[in-house]
């Protein structure tokens, strides 16, 4: 039976792909899932596209504005994800020697210092 006559329909499309990609692209949820999903990897497991999702996420964040584009490639490379469970947690102390670099995604920081 040949079918190649009949008018295709969303379910044949072949862009439907690409569409799907678009939609994800732009849903700010959809994007911020994608994100952790690459970060969640051990950074040695990371594909190009893993790092192409979380450049085009760090493209968002003014922190990295004036970094260039290899550094920030470097960074993403390497970066991972980190989750800080209960409020009030210590994440770092006066005087500890800084070996990383963290961004917040959700939530708020409090720096407070030895003398009040």
């Amino acid at each position: 039976m040949d079918l190649s006559g009949l008018p295709e329909t969303a379910v044949d499309s072949e862009d439907d792909d690409d569409e799907e990609d678009i939609e994800r692209a732009s849903d700010p949820l959809m994007s911020r899932d994608i994100v952790r999903d690459c970060l969640e990897k051990d950074p040695i497991d990371r594909t190009d596209d893993d790092i192409e999702q979380l450049l085009e996420f760090m493209h968002q964040l003014p922190a990295f504005a004036n970094m260039t584009m290899s550094v920030r490639r470097e960074l993403c490379a390497v970066m991972v994800f980190a989750v800080v469970e209960r409020a009030g947690t210590i994440v770092l102390n006066d005087g500890e020697e800084l070996d990383s670099w963290s961004v917040i995604l959700n939530g708020s920081v409090e720096v407070t210092y030895p003398d009040g």
